[in-house]
């Protein structure tokens, strides 16, 4: 991103403390500090002693090409620590020569780095690289300058312990000004160590190692700065749409989106949002959108506000410009990161602790479910309200998505176009009538196999003595199924293929069935083989990670193909059924989103310039 100090500066507004996030750190007493130097009062005495300009100068000769190209340690976080280390040098009264050094030294104490994680070798790396990016420079032509800003370089990122021992690597005459010089340097890398921990109860910086008094002093001021830095790139990225939201709320502001997923907005609006395991103990085929990293015990959301330096962030890639869910008051953890666990230790805790293998440094986990009762509002883009449902820059189907939905979706869609036309709930078709021709044809099939034809008489047998309707197919399947399981009957791997064989002619039948329907009274022809294959698609894939252990890289690429053609198939199912319904050729999202806020007693409470708020008020406490 192409902006300077300076661009920050410009939008700092004397009206604002920018302190939210230092009175947090305060309020949960991470700091012990004395009386400290407001950022107004840093900005006003630079300016009155005309030393901004000055600043800005040194920032605008930073060669961007030779820093460490990262969000975290790179181009932001070196114009920070060039500000400390000219803040703290001025306050001090340093030399020229001092200056020019600890200057040099802000600007490319990490071009040594080779990653973001803990790299105690990169200041050594670095003092080895930098004579060649400031050679240019004619004052480096004498040894003891020059010596000196690999010096303080290299003790940057090492214990204090060190700063002797390492003298010995350099020709220096003034050491005790050289350890001076690389203490700054230490207390200005350090104060910026507070942007890692933005948003958090917790500090990055623990202020017993500052060296300096002066240092000590603006504690308060770097967390106000690193405020005013995330308004800026939050600004300039189109991050902060919801911020005047956020000023309304009382506590952290927690986010989850379900995309463009009617479904999974209105199963939400019914159940709250589900772990994989809660989905499973309540029978519910789906409501959420994204797993945790735990994807059995875990309910990913995005905190919104602070955490926005890394380019990678799930606010970014995964709730905004979606249908986004508002939630309050619940217990969000932060994932731990799997580059600091061995494999042995990762095997033991990832049932029970949340993963944050996506390395989103916004992303928080919620154990089991986030009740409706914890659900305040549901935010929508209006450019997504005015789109028109067949536009295919809408992803009904997320890459990510789970693929056990993807059937319970095409049902739930073709249910409600029956429910429109027909006012119907479900098919009134009993388990005989519809069976009994499957199992006729499967047992005629494998009369040669006494194993298959016995279980399946079993089964059989079962099913005839239960009244179900057909919508109940699947669960009775799976109790019977369960039982001869644990019946110790040997043969699991025929009673379960015996079940996908009855649960996809179900489906199939399903999808003709309502299809035909449809066709019979508005003429509308539905894609039934296109739907069909696209489940047989879906089982497969799940078949091949169950069965087969693929590498990660292929299943995500079978991911991602499936979810392509599903993201097609089912768009053009839901043009279609809401063509149908409606009884309008072309229909918005806003058109839908109404649907589904009438039937569940819910209207938009107010908008703003890019977005609309349904506010859950008591309906929610319903539920």
């Amino acid at each position: 991103m192409d902006i300077t100090l300076r661009d920050v500066l410009i939008n700092y507004n004397s009206n604002k403390k920018y302190d939210n996030d230092y009175l947090r750190k305060v309020k949960n007493d991470c700091y012990d500090l004395e009386e400290q130097i407001d950022l107004h009062e840093v900005l006003k005495y630079l300016n009155d002693n005309e030393y901004l300009e000055e600043l800005f100068g040194e920032i605008n000769t930073i060669k961007k090409e030779k820093l460490y190209p990262s969000f975290i340690h790179g181009y932001f976080h070196n114009e920070r620590v060039l500000f400390y280390v000219f803040l703290i040098g001025k306050l001090k009264g340093l030399s020229t020569s001092n200056m020019r050094i600890l200057l040099d030294a802000a600007k490319y104490h990490d071009i040594g780095r080779r990653h973001d994680l803990i790299d105690d070798a990169h200041g050594f790396l670095g003092s080895c690289k930098v004579a060649e990016v400031i050679s240019d420079n004619p004052f480096y032509d004498d040894e003891e300058n020059l010596d000196t800003l690999k010096y303080i370089i290299e003790c940057h990122s090492v214990d204090d312990s060190f700063l002797d021992s390492k003298l010995g690597n350099y020709n220096i005459k003034d050491v005790t000004n050289a350890k001076f010089l690389a203490s700054i340097l230490k207390d200005a890398d350090g104060l910026d160590r507070v942007r890692i921990s933005m948003g958090k109860n917790k500090s990055n910086l623990d202020i017993n190692f500052l060296r300096n008094e002066e240092a000590k002093k603006i504690v308060k001021m770097a967390h106000q700065l690193n405020e005013l830095y995330l308004n800026t790139l939050k600004k300039k990225n189109n991050q902060n749409d919801l911020d005047k939201f956020k000023e309304n709320k009382e506590g952290d502001l927690y986010l989850h989106s379900v995309g463009v997923d009617f479904f999974k907005m209105e199963s939400i609006l019914q159940n709250g949002i589900l772990s994989k395991n809660k989905l499973k103990e309540k029978e519910i085929t789906s409501s959420k959108r994204f797993d945790g990293c735990n994807i059995e015990d875990f309910v990913s959301v995005a905190i919104y506000g602070d955490e926005f330096y890394s380019e990678k962030n799930a606010y970014q890639m995964h709730i905004q410009g979606e249908i986004i869910f508002c939630i309050e008051d619940v217990n969000a953890i932060e994932g731990l990161d799997p580059n600091k666990l061995s494999f042995v230790d990762y095997q033991k805790i990832k049932k029970t602790v949340p993963i944050n293998a996506g390395g989103y440094r916004d992303e928080r986990f919620v154990k089991d479910e986030i009740p409706v009762t914890k659900i305040t509002d549901i935010i929508i883009p209006k450019r997504l309200l005015e789109m028109n449902l067949a536009n295919s820059n809408i992803n009904y189907i997320s890459d990510s998505v789970s693929l056990d939905p993807i059937e319970s979706q095409i049902i739930y869609y073709l249910k409600i176009i029956n429910k429109k036309m027909f006012e119907e709930d479900e098919i009134d078709i009993k388990i005989n009538d519809f069976l009994k021709t499957i199992f006729d044809k499967l047992l005629k099939e494998n009369e040669t196999n006494i194993n298959i034809t016995k279980y399946l008489k079993i089964i059989f047998e079962k099913l005839l003595n239960e009244n179900q309707t057909i919508t109940n197919v699947n669960d009775n399947l799976k109790i019977i199924i369960d039982k001869l399981l644990r019946r110790n009957i040997t043969e699991n791997n025929i009673i379960k293929n015996v079940f996908d064989v009855i649960s996809f002619k179900l489906i199939e039948f399903q999808i003709n069935f309502y299809a035909k329907r449809i066709f019979d009274v508005t003429g509308f022809n539905i894609d039934t083989m296109g739907l069909v294959n696209l489940i047989k698609e879906a089982r497969k894939i799940k078949r091949l990670k169950k069965e087969s252990s693929p590498s990660l890289e292929m299943y995500q690429n079978a991911l991602f193909k499936i979810s392509r053609s599903a993201n097609i198939v089912v768009r053009n199912l839901i043009g279609k059924m809401y063509q149908t319904i409606l009884n309008k050729q072309d229909v918005m999202v806003k058109d839908v989103i109404e649907d589904i806020l009438k039937k569940n007693g819910l209207s938009i409470s107010s908008e703003d310039e890019n977005h609309v708020y349904i506010k859950l008020g008591e309906t929610r406490k319903l539920r």
